[in-house]
């Protein structure tokens, strides 16, 4: 196990009672779980992988790790998360957020832009893809279906040549085994 060094424990203190706070106050369940499960799931799997990012943004992508739906799943809007916490971090949720589409394909297709063009929200948006994928596996045959079904358009929109013990990690739960599981 490799040792890390995170630099602002605050950050991420506030940045896990704001997230908390805020899906609470707006229901949110995750399976049959209050909504801070998954935000701690999140949070769990982007520290495995924290090595990956240099050491002075790393308390500001775990940040991210809890805040990662904020904008998209209750009415904080960018400036207050700003406000709350700090630039980097509200960049990497509002670079994460869905774009509006008609479908779920349209709202990827116009979001995907926004990971791509940025690391750190790329980051997080693995471990969130690694934690659901692992959890509609064991909770859900419906949404895991779904995303083996999305995974090789997501991999593919995603992909990049950082993070690559995660990308292992979500190929082995997506069951993805290269090119030929994409279908044309």
């Amino acid at each position: 196990m490799k040792t890390v060094i995170i630099t602002d424990h605050s950050i991420i203190k506030k940045a896990r009672q704001l997230a908390v706070a805020l899906h609470h106050k707006n229901g949110q369940f995750y399976g049959h779980h209050p909504y801070a499960y998954h935000l701690e799931l999140v949070y769990q799997k982007s520290l495995q992988y924290i090595y990956y990012i240099d050491k002075d943004k790393r308390s500001d992508v775990l940040s991210a790790a809890y805040c990662h739906d904020l904008i998209e799943d209750t009415p904080l809007a960018f400036k207050e998360l700003m406000n709350e916490t700090n630039y980097r971090i509200a960049r990497i949720v509002l670079d994460l957020s869905n774009e509006l589409g008609q479908s779920r394909k349209e709202q990827f297709f116009k979001t995907v832009p926004k990971i791509w063009a940025n690391d750190l929200a790329a980051f997080v948006k693995i471990a969130d893809r690694i934690v659901n994928t692992n959890f509609s596996k064991k909770n859900s045959f419906d949404k895991y279906s779904r995303y083996l079904n999305e995974y090789p358009v997501f991999r593919y929109a995603l992909k990049t040549d950082l993070y690559e013990k995660m990308w292992e990690e979500l190929d082995n739960v997506s069951c993805f085994h290269g090119e030929n599981n994409i279908k044309k």
